[in-house]
């Protein structure tokens, strides 16, 4: 799997944020195979991706925006935010030893049935992501 490739074999991956997995490289893996499998569609769009290189270590922070349909969901659900990676060169390039998912909002999720239209407008939510991007960009010290 293409997923497995991106992170060293030792890897610690966190989604918990969004209610869901924190495990290894495989646990993980193997719990994305099976939901993937049951969700008729989802998009991942990464964007603003920063990085602090220090010899053969990395820090990368990259915001998410993700539509998708859930099963069992009428709507279509929305969430964004930063993942957070801690990166190693290693044999194979550049790999990922520990990514942290940072869930910023999420609408009309299964666990609040909440209505995206009605409770967050998309410029909205853009709006606050970016904002909440710069001030912790700030906070972190990290220049663009």
């Amino acid at each position: 799997m293409l997923y497995r490739s991106v992170f060293t074999d030792d890897a610690v991956i966190n989604y918990s944020s969004a209610g869901t997995v924190k495990g290894t490289r495989d646990e993980v893996a193997e719990w994305l195979g099976q939901g993937f499998a049951a969700k008729p569609m989802s998009m991942h769009y990464i964007t603003n991706i920063e990085s602090q290189v220090d010899g053969h270590t990395a820090r990368v922070r990259a915001m998410f925006y993700n539509p998708m349909q859930l099963p069992g969901m009428s709507e279509m659900s929305y969430c964004g935010g930063c993942y957070h990676h801690e990166l190693v060169r290693t044999l194979d390039g550049w790999q990922s030893r520990n990514l942290r998912e940072e869930n910023v909002w999420f609408a009309n999720s299964p666990q609040d049935g909440s209505d995206f239209r009605a409770r967050v407008p998309r410029y909205r939510a853009a709006h606050r992501l970016r904002r909440w991007f710069v001030e912790d960009s700030t906070r972190q010290g990290i220049s663009r």
